[in-house]
């Protein structure tokens, strides 16, 4: 047995691999344009927010689609692998979320005729990513190409998108008689898992699934299984067109909760099936906005085993309708508190939350999603409240879980201690008023020519900054707050409308304060960039400390 041969047989033994071993699945398709790329983005991007680690392998070379649609560019790609010997960690590049993705390369001919020995060289190399990843997608071309056979033929794991159009129907049927007269090819080996994209409702994934199942079984008898349905839509062309996954920049459009549910089955998460016609929303969507009044459903962690009396929990409102303003801007308060006692693996009791020494009566039927800072990390579930009372002078709050205990991180709230300069300025009521009428979080337009205070920041997130000024804000006071940071090389300045929250003199410094800064207008990219650049800064900061220079 050859040595391409024998890690094949390692890449495809990821479904019974020891717990280090990656899973790899590798998306693929009949012809170009059918959304493979999308695909492969917004099921990495669902898996990263499900806690795996996530890297995407594309290769589609010469095309460099991954990196176009992260608007990201990267320092190496796969030419620098094969040519200048770098290694595959070394051409990494993270995106969004921290995904980390392999660029095939942009108009770099010699990629798109590699020999079969460069192939099975790439092959070998995704052993190399299992310390540093759960899951590995690799993106292939479309067609029938010697690229896109290896990558198969090495892959336990393959998801087929097609469409309607006859010709994607026809072409994804001629992939697989290619694959099945491939003579390493191993069908008992490999589960071939179908994705109807750019359907106009469930019914109708199904029915092009069946058709194209009816011909593959008739004449090359391979099995195929139905892994679910992404529904046309605009949302995810104009996501296309931002630069941004669609499962980022708009979570509640329906391909976005589409790719969850797909997700979600690749995990082996019970959901339930998307109605795209009737746009009715998923089980979990019904949750959120306190329309589910079945059975709580199995979780996948129990909460007894991870959360105890004591630990701190954060109620913040579930979105609804009401809370939306006309600019878009969903308003939701957070009320930080402590669990009173645990009931059962369904229903808690915390003591009721206090804001400013007063206590917050929450309503009887109102939801929340809780987020749980317990001794194993952050866990977070939906809730609704059952009752309310006093017992023993603690006043005390009993609430229903409504939906699975799940681990996270909370991507908004990684922070970061920094120096970075910044300016500000107060908020004028006839700028937030024409905000308002906009019906957007876009502040680019707002007037920065008008006078900018100083400052500086230091500590910023995804959802805030704290910074030092020279005058003291009242609190509630809307500011517009503008500043640059460093993304891979490039100084990017970000615009966005906080909300003053605190703002104390700072012991021992006469007329200098400490303000924290809460942001309410944000366009979903600013707030991606930010993240992007606290992890970029954090990963710098772990490489000094390990002595790696940059």
């Amino acid at each position: 047995m050859d040595q391409a041969t024998r890690l094949r047989t390692i890449i495809k033994q990821n479904q019974v691999a020891p717990a280090h071993a990656a899973r790899v699945i590798t998306v693929t398709s009949g012809k170009g344009g059918v959304g493979k790329s999308n695909v492969s983005i917004n099921l990495a991007v669902q898996f990263k927010k499900m806690g795996q680690r996530v890297i995407i392998f594309d290769a589609d070379f010469g095309l460099a689609n991954i990196e176009v649609m992260f608007g990201t560019v990267p320092k190496n790609n796969l030419a620098d692998l094969i040519y200048q010997g770098k290694s595959i960690r070394d051409v990494i590049t993270w995106g969004p979320m921290d995904i980390g993705f392999i660029s095939g390369g942009s108009g770099i001919a010699g990629l798109t005729n590699l020999g079969t020995d460069y192939l099975n060289y790439l092959v070998t190399q995704l052993s190399d990513l299992d310390s540093i990843s759960d899951v590995i997608i690799i993106d292939t071309g479309a067609g029938i190409s010697n690229a896109v056979t290896e990558f198969l033929v090495a892959s336990g794991e393959i998801l087929l998108v097609t469409t309607p159009e006859p010709t994607s129907i026809t072409d994804s049927y001629s992939l697989l008689k290619s694959l099945k007269r491939n003579p390493r090819f191993n069908g008992d080996n490999t589960q071939i898992k179908v994705i109807s994209n750019k359907v106009s409702d469930y019914k109708e994934g199904e029915i092009l699934y069946k058709k194209l199942n009816a011909v593959v079984q008739r004449y090359l008898h391979l099995d195929m299984s139905y892994l679910g349905a992404i529904p046309e839509d605009s949302e995810l062309s104009k996501a296309v067109m931002q630069q941004s996954p669609v499962c980022i920049s708009n979570m509640n459009a329906k391909s976005a909760k589409a790719f969850d549910d797909i997700a979600k089955t690749l995990m082996d998460i019970p959901h339930e099936k998307q109605n795209f016609r009737a746009g009715m929303p998923g089980f979990f969507a019904n949750m959120i906005r306190g329309r589910y009044t079945g059975s709580p459903v199995r979780r996948r962690y129990m909460l007894s085993d991870h959360v105890i009396p004591g630990d701190k929990v954060d109620l913040t409102e579930a979105k609804s309708e009401k809370k939306v303003t006309k600019a878009g801007v969903i308003e939701r308060k957070t009320y930080s508190t402590r669990v009173f006692d645990i009931i059962s693996e369904d229903e808690i009791k915390v003591n009721m939350p206090f804001v400013d020494g007063h206590i917050v009566l929450l309503d009887v039927g109102d939801d929340y999603d809780l987020c749980f800072y317990s001794g194993k990390g952050l866990y977070q579930c939906y809730a609704r409240v059952t009752d309310r009372y006093k017992s023993n002078n603690m006043y005390v709050l009993t609430m229903e879980l409504t939906s699975p205990l799940r681990k996270f991180q909370r991507r908004e709230y990684y922070r970061l201690n920094c120096i970075l300069n910044m300016k500000c300025r107060e908020m004028h009521d006839k700028e937030l008023k024409e905000l308002e009428e906009i019906g957007g979080n876009d502040v680019r337009f707002i007037n920065t020519d008008l006078t900018l205070e100083d400052g500086v920041i230091v500590d910023i997130s995804g959802g805030g900054a704290k910074f030092i000024s020279d005058r003291k804000f009242e609190r509630e006071t809307k500011i517009l707050f503008v500043f640059s940071l460093n993304l891979s090389g490039r100084l990017t300045e970000f615009s966005v409308i906080g909300k003053i929250i605190l703002s104390d003199v700072i012991e021992g410094r006469d007329k200098e304060y400490k303000n924290h800064v809460q942001f309410i207008n944000i366009r979903d990219k600013d707030r991606e960039g930010i993240i992007r650049y606290i992890f970029e800064e954090e990963r710098k900061i772990r490489r000094k400390a390990s002595g790696i220079q940059e």
